[in-house]
């Protein structure tokens, strides 16, 4: 019980003020994944509670875009270009146009960001080390295995089975999918006491 109100307390100060959002996104390293995968991963980010997808910037981009605007899921584009430059050609796809682009570039997202690996045993004690910050953004990373350039299992293999420790990214994106729409609406009271009053004789507390 205390664990659980000390987890509701931080994330209570992570939303109470709505200029400092946290956000959580999960990576899909697409250039270095099988082409008739990428469907069927942002399908499962989208089911398990994915706020967004964050997409390295490669030639095949606008295809990748592409699958998430017809699952309706926000995109983060990881590039180092300056955003000006990239944001012309994906203008058309961006959130103010009906796109699913969200963010350009890799510090567009609120600050701190921290990476958490999904195959790190302490995945779960990062993210929520995370959450204490009140603000900022979490990327997922090694949540998909990959072929190129060379064999790196992540937390889920390309035949879409599951490591254990993907659980704590699971876990995380559920948590936030659930309490965010109600976190705006608590506010900090100070503790309620009770009258003092005398107890009968043979009673204690």
């Amino acid at each position: 019980m205390r664990t659980a109100l000390l987890l509701f307390s931080l994330l209570t100060a992570a939303y109470s003020n709505a200029s400092q959002p946290f956000e959580q996104c999960v990576e899909l390293p697409y250039p270095a994944m099988p082409r008739q995968l990428w469907e069927r991963e942002l399908v499962w980010m989208k089911n398990i509670g994915a706020g967004c997808v964050a997409l390295p910037d490669s030639p095949d981009l606008l295809s990748v875009v592409g699958i998430a605007r017809k699952l309706e899921l926000p995109v983060w584009i990881l590039s180092e270009q300056p955003a000006a430059t990239l944001r012309e050609s994906l203008e058309p796809l961006t959130e103010a146009h009906g796109g699913p682009v969200r963010w350009i570039g890799v510090h567009a997202t609120p600050e701190p960001l921290s990476r958490i690996s999904a195959v790190d045993v302490h995945a779960l004690a990062l993210s929520r080390a995370a959450f204490e910050k009140q603000a900022g953004t979490i990327l997922w990373t090694d949540v998909e295995s990959t072929s190129v350039p060379a064999p790196h299992r992540g937390a889920i293999s390309f035949a879409g089975e599951e490591q254990p420790t993907l659980t704590a990214l699971r876990r995380e994106l559920q948590l936030l999918r659930q309490w965010q729409p109600m976190l705006g609406q608590f506010t900090l009271e100070q503790p309620v006491r009770g009258a003092v009053a005398k107890l009968p004789d043979g009673i204690s507390a």
